[in-house]
């Protein structure tokens, strides 16, 4: 089948709401947009008490390039768009949400972007709309250490739709090291670190599919946000000391 020109990565925990109709769209999208033979799809499924493993499974025939990563016990979605990420075999490289929160026709204008010279795209969604009650709270507490501790360009580091050529996710990937909510923001640290150039593209049609349990994970927002916090800190301190070099 020779090597896929894109890859498509998918973390996948506890997902099977929203997998089961994910794959089937991204299977009609990538033939009617006729890039379905050059397009591989790299779905990472940590264990979960429900059957996201078993339908993933089931779309393993009926994609031309499909990547079946089984990582082992939940760690974080951090470790798991890792794994993926390093696995990619593309020259262009998207990873996205399980619950297609972003418009699968973004995916053609994100490679696009990167082919033409942008080496990290990420996405950027409407802070003050996309949520509501503590849960928007949480998301404009999140930008907020981003903006302090990370980078004040990008004004939403956590969108979990990011494009990145090969040789940009490699360098970026092979330094990553939390696995957890924060991954997103040591993405954009290590990026500025090793200059790629970085472009923000507005997905003002993102929408949030999921209730606050399952956006989650399981977790409690607080915990989510002392989590990150941490997190964000120790991202911080590796920046000024010149570790990601």
């Amino acid at each position: 089948m020779g090597k896929p020109k894109y890859s498509i990565v998918i973390p996948a925990y506890k997902e099977e709401k929203y997998i089961s109709k994910t794959l089937p769209e991204l299977l009609n999208y990538l033939n009617q947009n006729h890039i379905f033979s050059g397009t591989e799809v790299i779905v990472v499924t940590a264990d979960a008490p429900d059957k996201t493993d078993e339908i993933v499974e089931s779309y393993s025939k009926k994609f031309n390039h499909f990547q079946h990563i089984r990582p082992g016990a939940k760690v974080g979605k951090g470790r798991d768009v890792k794994i993926g990420m390093r696995g990619a075999r593309g020259d262009f490289i998207i990873f996205m949400d399980a619950d297609g929160a972003t418009p699968l026709y973004h995916i053609n204008d994100v490679f696009l972007r990167l082919e033409e010279g942008d080496e990290v795209v990420v996405g950027v969604r409407e802070l003050h709309t996309i949520h509501t009650g503590y849960r928007k709270l949480t998301s404009l507490l999140a930008h907020k250490i981003s903006w302090l501790l990370i980078d004040r360009h990008i004004l939403d580091t956590q969108c979990g739709f990011k494009g990145f050529t090969a040789l940009a996710g490699k360098e970026i990937f092979n330094r990553i090291t939390v696995d957890g909510w924060a991954f997103d923001m040591e993405i954009i640290t290590i990026a500025r670190q090793h200059s790629f150039r970085i472009m923000s593209y507005e997905i003002p049609d993102w929408q949030e599919k999921k209730s606050t349990e399952d956006q989650l994970a399981g977790e409690t927002g607080i915990i989510v946000y002392l989590k990150s916090f941490t997190e964000a800190v120790r991202i911080f301190g590796k920046k000024i000391t010149g570790a990601y070099k």
